[in-house]
């Protein structure tokens, strides 16, 4: 036996044992373990049978890696050992997450789904198109996705397009999230802006019937301009542009 693997063999007074000190990289445990022996010659078999563990795992562990992954896995080691983290349970987490990000899709793939998955009209296709293209990277998984991601593709919009972009990505990322895509909606982690809103007025009844007696008396094409703004419930943010093309004719088809 080499005099460089045997185990020291000491006497320890307080004990009253001879006493062998098992490194970290010897023991079963993994940490430093310190056994007493009544009889001398019981401490000399407990350190030769180490040694020999010792020699039978290398032999042993030699026929299934390389020296290369050898020291890949012992440089892995003292890299988790601050953590506290053994290399198995590193090796099953990120075994864990390439699972789950291969069964992820990129950010434009799960728009396209979410379109398919609708009968979307052309114009909510065309806005949330639009959103999309916001994104420099349109390849990243969703489950990569990460507020950075988004204010950097939101970077430099009014307050009322930054609120209606987020609230498109919300609703498809809602989408992926059910689907398993991804854990959790980034989007809920930004704060949304504050939107100014003109306060609602409501016209009084003298007014309403006032402006429809002037239109009779006067122009009858503002008729169903009038009637659709004060009773067909129109949202706020439609354009008078979007009622100004209303006529009699259109109002009747209805």
């Amino acid at each position: 036996m080499s005099k460089e693997a045997r185990l020291k063999v000491t006497w320890c007074d307080s004990d009253n044992a001879y006493r062998v000190s098992v490194p970290p990289r010897l023991s079963s445990t993994g940490k430093r373990e310190q056994k007493s022996f009544k009889k001398k010659a019981d401490a000399l078999v407990f350190a030769e049978q180490v040694k020999a563990r010792k020699d039978n795992f290398g032999i042993l562990l030699s026929g299934q890696m390389s020296p290369a992954q050898v020291a890949e896995a012992a440089e892995a080691l003292n890299l988790l050992a601050p953590i506290n983290v053994s290399l198995l349970d590193a090796v099953r987490e990120y075994l864990r997450v390439y699972e789950h990000r291969s069964q992820s899709v990129s950010l434009e793939q799960l728009f396209e789904q979410f379109i398919a998955s609708r009968s979307t009209k052309k114009k909510r296709e065309q806005e949330l198109r639009q959103t999309l293209s916001k994104f420099a990277d349109k390849t990243i998984r969703v489950c990569d996705l990460d507020q950075k991601h988004i204010q950097a593709a939101f970077t430099s919009l009014t307050n009322s397009s930054l609120e209606s972009h987020l609230r498109k990505l919300g609703t498809v990322l809602n989408y992926g999230q059910q689907k398993g895509y991804l854990k959790e909606n980034p989007v809920n982690r930004i704060d949304k802006p504050e939107v100014e809103r003109d306060d609602v007025q409501v016209a009084n009844v003298e007014t309403v019937r006032a402006l429809f007696a002037d239109a009779l008396a006067n122009d009858t094409g503002m008729i169903p301009f009038l009637a659709f703004s004060f009773f067909c419930g129109v949202r706020p943010g439609v354009r008078l542009s979007d009622l100004n093309g209303a006529t009699f004719a259109a109002a009747k088809s209805s």
